[in-house]
């Protein structure tokens, strides 16, 4: 994360350069909801903070500046960009017959921004655990493990860690494999848990040793080991 957050800024740098704000404000904002997602909220709320003050979060940008206020958990922010994130969702789709489930997707990221799973839940379903509806499945499946519905949870982070879902350089593989290792703990399945932890450990060997989402996962590992 930390050589992550180095390359950020020469790359912001070249997109500048070549007048491709959208483009920055839409990576910046990718950088902080992998952030965010490992742990690094108050890092990931910075670099939000930062670019709005130098101006590179174009109103395109407004959706992903809404998943990174419902990873961070910022209520008041997700209820500000809520209404403008629709609005942006309307403008690009228009009358295409998934555009209610998509704007579901974006009400149910601002319910979990201000800490109410069941709500964002009942917004999504029923879902339908494909490649198409990856995203809401991601919501979805985050909320049920909020609930402490495992079973579901676990439904859902079996799809997301398969082979076709995995995101390139993205921490969500990481975030997904330690969340379903948890999961897989508390439904008794411990030698499941053990290899899912393993395969985090795999992702991450090179990881920043302070990483809080890798602590945290190391932490669980040894008590799952004693």
């Amino acid at each position: 994360m930390k050589e992550a957050a180095v390359l950020a800024i020469e790359w912001q740098e070249r997109m500048d350069a070549a007048s491709r704000r959208q483009q920055t404000g839409e990576g910046i904002c990718a950088l902080a909801f992998n952030e965010a997602l490992v742990g690094l909220v108050d890092q990931a709320k910075a670099r939000v903070a930062a670019a709005l003050e130098e101006e590179l979060l174009l109103p395109g940008s407004v959706d992903e500046r809404l998943v990174v206020a419902a990873v961070t958990k910022d209520g008041a922010l997700a209820r500000e960009l809520l209404p403008q994130a629709i609005a942006e969702f309307k403008k690009d789709n228009g009358n295409n017959p998934q555009a209610a489930r998509g704007e579901r997707a974006l009400q149910a990221l601002a319910e979990m921004a201000e800490g109410k799973p069941a709500e964002a839940i009942a917004l999504l379903e029923p879902v339908t655990v494909d490649a198409r509806s990856s995203e809401a499945v991601s919501i979805w499946t985050i909320a049920q493990m909020q609930m402490k519905n495992w079973t579901e949870a676990a439904k859902g982070l079996a799809f997301m860690t398969a082979e076709k879902q995995r995101q390139g350089l993205s921490a969500r593989s990481a975030f997904e494999y330690a969340s379903l290792a948890r999961v897989q703990m508390e439904l008794g399945q411990k030698e499941d848990a053990r290899k899912s932890y393993q395969k985090f450990f795999d992702l991450w060997k090179d990881a920043d040793p302070d990483v809080p989402l890798l602590i945290q996962a190391r932490e669980e590992f040894a008590k799952l080991a004693s």
